[in-house]
């Protein structure tokens, strides 16, 4: 038997030994060159004393079949990933762990509606800032205090009146306790029964990255379903869809540090529109502090070009 064979002998039988199945033709290629590259090393050793041809060859069979298999173990470990994911407690419990959230909203009453963009942003300690249109509502422990027009809204009375109804909704539903919780979240979603059985449905996702639940229930045909992280075990998107109606409500979640206080301190935003006067873009995002250091506002751009001018000085 030449060297070739005797290698794809070894592989193929850890392969149907191990996992009971065929490999990709890319990983096999992978376990092949690694164990030809061992057997030239070996082979460079003075291993070919006769007496010793037995001993040696029961050694060089225990020696490949310990690389075969750690070879495969890494390879299996690149292709698969971790082999539980997360359950529904886990994934709840997860997102009420973190100290800041933001949440941006898309939400129509029906398939022809015109789909309307909320943004909310909360921390642990139930302080919340909404922005909706031209309005800015800031709130505390599922309490709205105030709410905050900053630019003209002429037209837009009617729709504008529909958000305050749904930022309103949210509020309440976010709890008033010291922490924010998932099922509070999912709660303040269109709808009437909302805490239901989640399940796991596999089917949706191709990624190996990411986990789905699917939320239904008995009352009607409406549903919920949950996108989140294998990894990090945070939700990550949440769709609630109405099949009677076209009706939805779309969120994207994200996380990072949290913002300065000011960010949620009514007195403090309403006492930046005045400096931001005639700048709508910046006023919409006043105190807001991007994590990535980026600029969110034109003011953000303009302060940022300030800075370099200064930093680089005109050398004529």
């Amino acid at each position: 038997m030449d060297e070739n064979t005797d290698t794809e002998d070894v592989v193929d039988h850890m392969v149907k030994n191990v996992l009971g199945k065929e490999l990709p033709p890319d990983v096999q290629e992978n376990l092949h060159q690694h164990l030809a590259a061992f057997r030239r090393r070996l082979g460079r050793r003075d291993l070919a004393a006769p007496r010793r041809t037995f001993t040696l060859r029961f050694a060089f069979r225990v020696m490949l079949a310990v690389v075969c298999a750690a070879v495969l173990f890494i390879e299996m470990g690149r292709l698969f990933g971790p082999a539980m994911s997360p359950t529904w407690a886990e994934v709840v419990q997860t997102f009420d762990s973190v100290p800041f959230f933001k949440a941006t909203i898309y939400s129509r009453a029906n398939a022809l509606a015109t789909p309307l963009q909320q943004e909310l942003w909360m921390e642990a300690g139930g302080r919340l800032r909404l922005r909706a249109g031209n309005e800015v509502t800031f709130g505390e422990k599922g309490q709205m205090t105030q709410t905050i027009a900053f630019a003209d809204a002429a037209g837009t009375a009617g729709q504008h009146h529909g958000i305050r109804s749904v930022l309103q909704q949210f509020a309440a539903a976010l709890g008033t306790t010291e922490t924010f919780s998932f099922e509070s979240f999912l709660r303040a979603l269109p709808g009437e029964e909302r805490i239901w059985a989640a399940l796991p449905n596999p089917n949706v996702s191709i990624s190996h990255d990411i986990v789905v639940f699917d939320m239904t229930t008995d009352h009607n045909p409406d549903w919920i379903r949950v996108w989140a992280l294998r990894e990090s075990r945070l939700p990550i998107r949440v769709l609630f869809w109405s099949p009677e109606s076209g009706g939805a409500t779309d969120v994207l979640l994200s996380y990072s540090d949290q913002q300065p206080p000011e960010f949620f301190d009514a007195d403090a935003f309403r006492a930046s529109l005045v400096e931001l006067e005639g700048d709508p873009a910046s006023q919409a995002y006043a105190l807001i502090q991007d994590p990535g250091g980026r600029p969110v506002t034109p003011r953000d751009v303009a302060n940022q070009a300030a800075a370099a001018d200064i930093e680089t000085p005109d050398q004529t």
